[in-house]
């Protein structure tokens, strides 16, 4: 674990900002993986904007609860993709 991991910026007296990059540096992945994780719902994140690509947003201490056991269970977000695959046309040929 390097030394710019973990809670040290959370500040309980002053209210908390929402981040986005420093989500992944603060939980030492990268931010490829953070966005995989918010879309499976398995990391507590905020998207903001409509369609399939959102822009995501993190308050550190809601990870740091999660990491922690503290925080709610997420549930994942509906796959838009996932619905269109399974209402596709049966196939041809009686099968």
């Amino acid at each position: 674990m390097t030394e710019n991991c973990g809670p040290a910026g959370i500040n309980r007296m002053q209210p908390e900002a929402f981040v986005d990059a420093a989500a992944a540096a603060f939980l030492c992945i990268s931010r490829k993986h953070l966005l995989k994780l918010s879309r499976l719902g398995q990391l507590p994140g905020h998207p903001l904007g409509f369609g399939p690509r959102k822009a995501w947003r993190y308050l550190l201490s809601e990870l740091r609860d999660h990491v922690l056991g503290i925080g709610t269970v997420t549930q994942p977000m509906p796959n838009a993709n996932q619905d269109r695959m399974n209402a596709g046309s049966p196939r041809k040929g009686g099968h």
